[in-house]
């Protein structure tokens, strides 16, 4: 999933150790590293929410109808049909796009080429 039209544009900082050779990549997060904070002006919209014990589930929408899944602890509670905006509350790791290919439908990706 492209960071871009999902999420928004994320600007990334390299740290001492981790150095960006590359300007396009797919983002990794985990859903509990996706925060999301009441928004009228946004085009993400919560189409869905559950209750986990000691969290909540929910479903967003982004404008480009994709799925995106974050979980938030109980004091963050929105309800369903709430717009909202998105950010990165923890560390996540970048794969440069020229290094991503896909493996074709019904691809045996065991077997070398």
């Amino acid at each position: 999933m492209s960071a871009i039209p999902q999420i928004g544009r994320v600007i990334l900082s390299p740290t001492k150790n981790n150095r960006l050779n590359f300007d396009r990549g797919e983002l990794m997060l985990c859903q509990e590293d996706i925060g999301i904070i009441p928004d009228k002006n946004s085009g993400i919209v919560i189409i869905g929410r559950q209750f986990l014990g000691r969290e909540y589930y929910y479903t967003l929408a982004t404008p480009s109808g994709k799925r995106i899944n974050a979980r938030t602890a109980l004091s963050n509670s929105i309800a369903v049909g709430t717009k909202v905006s998105l950010s990165i509350l923890a560390a996540s790791q970048v794969f440069p796009l020229s290094s991503f290919k896909p493996p074709s439908v019904g691809q045996d990706l065991a077997k070398k080429d």
